[in-house]
């Protein structure tokens, strides 16, 4: 219909059809995408249509009423006032002009009351909304009988009843509401996609009213309608997620009894809202308000004494993005061998989605500013977008039909997760809850984990921590690397009893989390110090939610003389975003290449339109000189020679890199973050679409590489994550910024400890003992 509208001359007297048609399609797709482009494009459209349609045409009332919802819809998310203010004009002027027994009457009708509703949101009037009720009532009661669209009345005069009692307290207004509703819900057929929020609205009017009577009819009634919403699988995955949501808040509060089978409900839900049919940019951008039923999962898990479940929620549901990634890659070496056909339509959709899926979104459009050309592009990738995650989702149907693959990309369960630990060590999983905090350790060769509570590491201590590390390296300058930093940090002496010092951080980590952790598995603080050798420490690997993901536990101890304990003294500490991001790294290892063996270096001491950081060139040459002494396979890029084309070409000849320069952290799109090259920035999406199989060990030499988004505590976005998922087996990273005169130092040791003296390769799996 874009293209028709294109190919229609001007003054055809067919275009304000076509123009409201168009309009219908981009309105319907938003209701389904809630994509605000696609909403722009049809206000757009139905304002054309209205300016080329004559008053007295019998369309002029629909198209009215198409623009005035339209309007409506927008100012829902922008708040303007000035849309509903037009948008109820339109809806009056199309009742106005619509003659008795209109067909659409009893919808404009409704579609007014609807308006009104909304300025009542505003601006808490309640003559607004007594107009939107009185409007609804007057839909309701010229529509003819069986009239199709009696149940959204219904509902809409429900809603808006229930508003009134919110605000005034009558319990004949919730009265009438919940009757409303109720018929709506009867007339609601089977199956129909609306099901699900009036359920929903239903749930909560029920538990309103709890609120106003405290009458556990009323509460209970709630709870089983929540639960009756959540699991109707005809409706969106957005609105399953509410319903479930509310299941789980009303049953902790009030029937503990179903709590986990609500989060069973829920939790499958966060990657469906959050689907492969969405950008990664969307993605991140709805993850925030889901992301923390990860850890309320768990939680609820762990005080049942459910621990298997604990785990495998958290692994579910945390880090998604960078799992979704992952599955788009994974090896189908095997699949091929049993059924060609289907291998090959899931490597080329994997390849297609995983591509869709780092288009940047469309910001600041305006449907005036670009070309019918461009317009057409945007829908088709949309379009196509979605079609691909469809084919997807029917792809791993397929697949998992074959005998062997019947739990293909499925979440991994307990008894999988523990058969592909390391071999040594401990891995600890802390979750961080606003109601407990609990830490569960697996270890190769038990089958089952070791929990410990942590009854005296609250949220709010791990939040306040969090902040008062954020605020000690402000005052520090520790935001970049650089040189003009230094003259700050000598002279920066903090007090030695400042709750924000950074020793007053890690010893508080040390008492109310690594020391009781150590203690529960039995490794002896008496035993070990700083000169026990690297061979005789356990290691350990953490896996921290919440505000504990950003603070430095593999640090925390008591660095006073007369105490001094600290954890590196005692344990070798490495991190896993997930845990099957460290057992997937074990069962997909092999040996690497030969040919590829080697570390690509780059250094940008002088990176354009960027502070100077000198001592990246100093940092390199000592690793040169160190390759050099071992005959180790390098190549060294620095300064115009370390551009974003050479980096990307040599990335896929050397199993190791080393990454000396200024970097980016984008939060608001983590695929965009990345580093700053002489040219410009090499963005992790390129680095990610390479896929490389014999990638090995990432260096990143540069500031908080693994600093992620404090709003995305469960999603591991930083630069350390994806590199992980670009491929890199291992990745040394900073949480906060060192002085440049610092980054040679911790080079040269990092390198002198992992290369072997013998053969003069890096043995990657010696990193983690620094």
């Amino acid at each position: 219909q874009t293209k028709a509208v294109q190919l229609l001359p001007e003054g055809h007297m067919e275009m304000p059809n076509i123009l409201n048609n168009l309009g219908i399609s981009f309105y319907r797709r938003f209701i389904e995408t809630g994509d605000s482009i696609d909403l722009a494009e049809a206000i757009s459209s139905y304002e054309n249509s209205v300016r080329l349609t004559p008053e007295d045409h019998a369309a002029m009332p629909t198209r009215l009423n198409n623009l005035g919802i339209s309007l409506q819809r927008r100012f829902e998310q922008t708040k303007n006032y000035d849309d509903l203010t037009e948008a109820i004009s339109l809806i009056q002027r199309s009742v106005k002009l619509a003659p008795e027994g209109h067909p659409e009457l009893p919808t404009q009708y409704n579609n007014l009351g609807f308006a009104y509703r909304s300025s009542f949101s505003r601006r808490s009037n309640l003559a607004d909304l007594a107009e939107g009720i009185s409007s609804i009532q007057k839909a309701i009661q010229i529509a003819p009988g069986q009239y199709q669209n009696m149940s959204i009345f219904l509902s809409n005069l429900a809603v808006s009843l229930q508003m009134r009692f919110d605000h005034t307290g009558d319990l004949d207004d919730s009265s009438q509401a919940i009757s409303s509703l109720k018929e709506a819900v009867r007339l609601t057929p089977n199956g129909h996609p609306d099901m699900i929020g009036r359920l929903t609205n239903l749930g909560l009017f029920f538990e309103h009213r709890f609120e106003e009577t405290t009458d556990f009819d009323d509460i209970n009634t709630a709870i089983s309608t929540f639960r009756d919403a959540a699991t109707n699988y005809a409706g969106s995955p957005a609105d399953r997620y509410q319903a479930a949501k509310k299941w789980v808040e009303t049953s902790e509060l009030f029937d503990e009894s179903q709590s986990l089978e609500a989060y069973r409900t829920l939790i499958p839900l966060i990657s469906q809202v959050a689907g492969l049919g969405q950008t990664v940019q969307k993605r991140y951008s709805t993850l925030p308000d889901m992301s923390h039923m990860s850890t309320s999962a768990a939680a609820a898990a762990f005080k049942e004494g459910r621990y298997e479940l604990a785990l495998e929620w958290l692994e579910e549901s945390r880090c998604l993005v960078w799992r979704q990634l992952n599955n788009l890659r994974t090896p189908l070496d095997t699949l091929r061998d049993h059924d060609p056909a289907v291998y090959a339509d899931v490597f080329r959709v994997s390849r297609l989605l995983d591509s869709a899926g780092s288009r940047s979104e469309v910001t600041n459009y305006t449907p005036d500013t670009i070309s019918i050309e461009q317009k057409v592009s945007i829908q088709d990738q949309t379009l196509n977008h979605l079609k691909l995650a469809q084919n997807w989702d029917q792809l791993l149907l397929r697949v998992r039909e074959i005998p062997g693959y019947e739990d293909f990309l499925k979440p991994v369960p307990y008894s999988t997760i523990v058969q592909g630990l390391p071999d040594s060590g401990f891995i600890v999983v802390i979750n961080v809850h606003r109601e407990r905090t609990d830490a569960l350790v697996l270890r190769s060769g038990t089958s089952e984990p070791i929990h410990i509570p942590l009854e005296e590491f609250s949220y709010e201590k791990a939040f306040h921590l969090r902040n008062a590390l954020k605020a000690y390296l402000g005052r520090l300058g520790c935001r970049m690397r650089g040189p003009e930093f230094d003259s700050i940090l000598r002279g920066m002496r903090p007090a030695r009893n400042d709750p924000s010092s950074l020793k007053e951080v890690l010893k508080q980590l040390w008492m109310f989390v690594a020391k009781p952790i150590l203690n529960a598995i039995g490794i002896s603080v008496g035993n070990l110090n700083s000169s026990t050798p690297v061979s005789d420490k356990q290691r350990i690997w953490w896996c921290t939610t919440g505000p504990l993901a950003f603070l430095p536990i593999h640090a925390a101890g008591i660095y006073e003389d007369a105490e001094h304990v600290t954890l590196p003294d005692l344990v070798i500490s490495s991190y896993t975003p997930t845990i099957t991001t460290l057992t997937g790294r074990a069962k997909d290892a092999h040996p690497l290449d030969e040919k590829t063996s080697g570390i690509l270096m780059v250094s940008q001491p002088r990176t354009p339109g960027l502070s100077p950081i000198p001592g990246t060139t100093e940092e390199v040459q000592g690793l040169e000189e160190l390759l050099k002494h071992y005959d180790h396979r390098h190549i060294r890029l620095d300064d115009a020679q370390g551009n974003v084309q050479q980096v990307l070409e040599n990335l896929d000849t050397y199993s190791c890199v080393h990454l000396a320069y200024h970097a980016i952290q984008s939060t608001g799109n983590p695929l965009s973050s990345g580093f700053y090259l002489y040219d410009g920035q090499l963005r992790l999406s390129e680095i990610i679409q390479k896929n490389m199989a014999g990638a090995d060990l990432a260096f990143l030499s540069a500031c908080q590489t693994s600093a992620g988004d404090e709003k995305l505590s469960e999603e591991a976005v930083h630069l350390a994550a994806g590199m992980l998922a670009a491929g890199y087996r291992g990745v040394i990273a900073t949480m906060w910024s060192i002085q440049d005169r610092y980054g040679p130092e911790v080079a040269e040791y990092f390198y002198e400890h992992i290369l072997d003296k013998n053969s003069g390769k890096i043995r990657g799996e010696s990193a983690a003992e620094l």
